[in-house]
């Protein structure tokens, strides 16, 4: 093996002291190390000799490191060279920026030794690796070209075989699998009297005397089990007229790549001359020394008697070497042991054994060959010799080593990436979770405070925790979001919405900045082709508009801001919406329009200082926006402003009872306490986080108890099981954790048959992973940490059933909850979760408009089957699949859902009848029929 040539490292940076310093550092590396003061210098010296590796300063005059990196990266002859960064630039920003421009790996100044050392061997040891792979595949090339050589040769064999073929003194023919003839040589007719064409087709037992037939039906079945490849047998032939003559048959089994018998070939010569069969044995004698295999005949005892001149070749021994000695002295070592016993016990019982041997040349180089040896009989059936039929494979093997390298370094690579993916999940997850953690005590000591007797200014100081913290908790969401965007997990919900409530939710959280900042603020009214409700995922819609809205907040500080909405597309089944969100600020500048959207991207250092943010709002809005069917884009003027739009589709939805609430929706609910007659056991080790559960629980009325950990939770429920209402368990705890102790409180409520107490997971992990293993385990329902006093509320709500709700909407909605249960939700017709958001509503007034007008609907849809009307059973059926689920109807929308797929496809009904729709619409009918006197209770 040629030894490889000195690796080279190139390092750039525009300070001497710093390049004799890692100069120093690498020197025992044995690299060749070449200066360069600054970028174009360094872009100039690796033209001219590319180096393995380039550590390359980013602060440097003129051209700074990241756009040396940009311009070697483009250069068709140095986009390979891996990269290292070295820079006090420690922030992320810095680092992503990198990585983007093609960086393979950066290093924080002040540099350490070790680490240099380790990450510049790491990376020369990875360019090694692909310098081998790439002379490999050139040596592959090369071998791939002798092959075809070979390849032209052997087609040349062929043609001179089928030469011989047809010229040769003896019959040669080849049979199927039965034994029947499919190709002869003109010998044929001279032999056995028949001409090619009237032995095609015939069987060989034919022309075979009857008393010698049932041997050569014996030995084709032998030979199709494999037990043999090849029988020679003197027996009585026939011919044609009648004549009998003794003939030397030979017949050879013909196997595909499986092993399966492909057909035979046979040889028949006429022995009653001796010289035909003297002629006979030289030119297969001759067959064999022009054949490109090794052919070998040893007697017995593995003797050697003969090789051919493809022996010669192969292992560069002369036959003059090797006749008389024992064929054992081509192995090696590397062969085991246990392959020859398995051989010689094949071919000293009469086997044939086919197998690869590692073998030795003269020179002592390793060569592959794959060997058939085949046993030669005497008349009474004694082993004479042994025929040995070997194969050079040695670039096969050498390919298989290849690929499996290749295959090795793939999957090195892919644990790799798979580690570093699981790591940044695990390094976002804690990070939520170790700050949401204390981030729930502040924001819910914040919630208590501002429910106590404060001054002025203690409650704005209080005010200001809590805006801070809600702050930070932003944050935490839109890394989080960023991540499921990366990992191509980022999903949309749908459910029925109010567009002007969301559009007034988010003007109230800007109205006050707005002010305090003296900006005109004004969102308008949208246009009454503009439909109020709407299908999609209103809280993805907010935090597009918050985002954006905010920013227009943040980088105006005077003048106005200005919010819209209109019609972009209407279409039969929904609408595309347009948001224009137009400002006076400070505009965006044009070397700035490309970043934008770039993720952790600021227009400068000063814009991030002075505004702050993460620089993720945009990048994921627009992913957002995307996945609503829209787009998300920007016009802008330096100094003056910005206007930012976007639009999404959304499914409309056609219940026309909106305008009988409209001037109601729009009134902000008066907040209401709410107390609970109920004992609630808090399983939290964390003090601060126990305190304030314990507080906000009380001030709705409950009664508390602590555990500090899952093992003491276990104990009080076991004790004391009846005395709790429900469980808030957390779920990362010391020693038994939320996990672990909610699955085992499940299975002893199995064994005692006891019933079922709710178990809410208290979670600082918000990732859908983390909610899945909580109700996964046996929680029934999970709040996030820093939880709100109203999400605690609706959570006791929920679960509480004979929870002491003390008035109005809020009494309103226990009895549905508590209605929910009644109807066994597993099954029910209607999912109390939409019935439950149209509290604030006249529910009377909607169920019975819902009532008056679905029962002429479903008569459309009668009708329209009848006569067969795709497209009107469709309309109708849409019309009704919005309505029920507008109100809460979910399993016979997802009924007329069907139906209408159905119905647009040409198709009749599917795998629905009508009868299966009248029933679901009477059973919708009766339990909304049971929920409006329930609620008049």
């Amino acid at each position: 093996m040629t030894s490889e040539k000195q690796q080279i490292i190139l390092l750039v940076d525009d300070e001497e002291l710093n390049l004799k310093v890692i100069a120093g550092y690498l020197s025992g590396l044995g690299a060749r190390l070449i200066g360069a003061l600054n970028g174009m210098d360094a872009i100039e010296k690796a033209s001219g000799i590319p180096p393995d590796l380039i550590l390359l300063d980013v602060v440097m005059p003129e051209l700074d490191g990241f756009e040396t990196c940009r311009r070697i990266k483009q250069s068709e002859g140095l986009k390979d060279i891996p990269v290292i960064f070295l820079s006090t630039l420690d922030d992320v920003k810095s680092k992503v920026k990198g990585f983007e421009l093609g960086g393979d790996d950066f290093i924080s100044k002040p540099i350490t030794k070790e680490e240099l050392v380790a990450r510049v061997r790491h990376h020369l040891n990875l360019r090694r690796m692909r310098n081998r792979v790439e002379e490999q595949n050139r040596r592959l090339k090369a071998e791939a070209y002798r092959l075809s050589k070979a390849e032209n040769a052997l087609k040349e064999s062929d043609r001179r075989f089928k030469l011989l073929f047809g010229n040769i003194k003896i019959v040669i023919g080849m049979l199927d699998p039965e034994g029947r003839y499919i190709q002869l040589n003109d010998f044929c007719e001279e032999m056995f009297g028949y001409t090619r064409q009237e032995m095609k087709g015939r069987s060989c037992l034919d022309v075979q005397h009857p008393d010698e037939r049932q041997r050569s039906v014996e030995a084709m079945e032998r030979m199709r089990g494999g037990e043999e490849s090849y029988v020679e047998t003197e027996k009585r032939m026939l011919r044609k007229d009648g004549g009998v003559f003794w003939g030397n048959h030979t017949l050879s089994v013909i196997r595909d790549a499986s092993g399966r018998c492909r057909g035979f070939v046979c040889f028949v010569t006429d022995i009653t001359e001796r010289k035909a069969s003297e002629e006979l044995l030289r030119k297969l004698s001759r067959a064999v020394e022009q054949s490109q295999n090794t052919v070998m005949i040893t007697d017995p005892e593995g003797v050697v008697e003969f090789v051919n001149p493809a022996f010669t070749t192969s292992s560069g021994y002369s036959s003059e070497e090797v006749l008389g000695s024992r064929a054992r002295f081509l192995g090696t070592s590397n062969q085991d042991s246990k392959l020859y016993k398995e051989m010689w016990g094949v071919i000293s019982q009469g086997g044939v054994w086919r197998g690869e041997f590692a073998n030795r040349r003269r020179d002592g180089s390793l060569y592959w060959e794959m060997a058939t040896i085949s046993p030669v009989k005497s008349e009474d059936g004694k082993i004479t010799n042994f025929v040995v039929v070997k194969e050079d494979i040695t670039s096969r093997k050498r390919a298989e080593e290849a690929l499996k390298m290749a295959k090795q370094t793939a999957e090195h690579a892919k644990r790799m990436a798979e580690g570093a993916s699981k790591a940044k999940s695990d390094f976002l997850a804690t990070m939520s979770h170790e700050i949401r953690t204390p981030m729930g005590g502040v924001l819910g000591m914040a919630d208590l405070l501002l429910d106590s007797e404060l001054t002025e200014k203690q409650r704005q100081q209080v005010e200001t925790i809590r805006r801070s913290g809600r702050t930070l908790i932003r944050v935490i969401n839109d890394i989080l979001d960023f991540s499921k965007i990366q990992a191509g997990k980022m999903a949309l919900q749908s459910r029925s919405f109010n567009l002007g409530e969301v559009i007034d939710n988010m003007a109230d959280l800007f109205r006050e900045k707005f002010e305090a900042k003296g900006i005109r603020f004004h969102v308008a009214n949208p246009p009454d082709k503009v439909p109020q409700l709407l299908q999609g995922d209103p809280e993805r819609l907010s935090q597009i508009l918050y985002n954006i809205v905010g920013n227009a907040e943040k980088f105006t500080d005077k003048g106005s801001v200005f919010v819209e909405v209109s019609v972009a597309e209407d279409r039969e089944d929904d609408i595309k919406l347009r948001f224009d969100i137009t400002d006076t600020g400070i505009g965006i500048s044009d070397a700035y329009r490309e970043q934008i959207f770039e993720a952790f991207s600021q227009e400068d250092a000063s814009v991030n200082r002075k505004y702050g943010g993460t620089g993720l709002g945009l990048v994921i809005s627009r992913k957002l926006v995307s996945l609503m069917g829209g787009e998300l884009n920007f016009s802008s003027v330096e100094g003056k402003g910005s206007n930012f739009w976007f639009t999404g589709n959304y499914g409309k939805q056609e219940f026309s009872a909106e305008n009988e609430y409209e001037a109601e929706r729009r009134q902000k609910r008066e907040s209401e306490k709410i107390t609970f007659d109920a004992h609630i056991l808090v399983a939290e080790d964390n003090l601060v986080n126990q305190q304030v559960a314990k507080d906000t629980l009380e001030l709705m009325g409950c009664e508390v108890e602590i555990a500090e950990d899952g093992e003491r939770a276990l104990e009080m429920l076991s004790n004391r099981h009846p005395d709790f209402d429900l469980v808030l368990m957390d779920c990362e705890m010391p020693g038994i954790d939320g996990y672990q102790a909610t699955a085992q409180w499940r299975e002893i409520e199995e064994e005692r048959k006891i019933p079922r107490i709710p178990v809410v997971a208290l979670t600082a992990h918000v990732l859908d992973t983390f909610r899945d293993k909580a109700i996964n385990s046996g929680m029934d329902d999970f709040i996030s940490k820093p939880f709100s006093r109203v999400r605690l509320q609706d959570v006791l709500i929920k679960w509480l059933r004979d929870g002491g709700v003390e008035s109005g909407a809020t009494a309103q909605r226990r009895k549905l909850k508590a209605r929910s249960k009644e109807i066994n939700v597993s099954d029910a017709s209607l999912d109390m979760e939409v019935i439950e958001q149209l509290k604030d509503m006249d529910i009377v007034t909607l169920v019975q408009l819902y009532l008056k007008q679905s029962p002429e609907i479903l008569q459309k849809i009668y009708k329209a089957v009848e006569e067969g009307d795709h497209d009107r059973v469709r309309k109708a059926a849409h019309t009704l699949k919005s309505s029920s689920a507008t109100i809460g109807a979910m399993r016979l929308s997802q009924m007329c859902k069907r139906l209408e797929d159905a119905n647009r496809e040409r198709f009749s009904m599917a795998d629905l009848s009508l009868e299966e729709l009248q029933t679901e619409f009477l059973t919708a009918c009766h339990s909304l029929l049971e929920v409006i006197e329930n609620d008049d209770e």
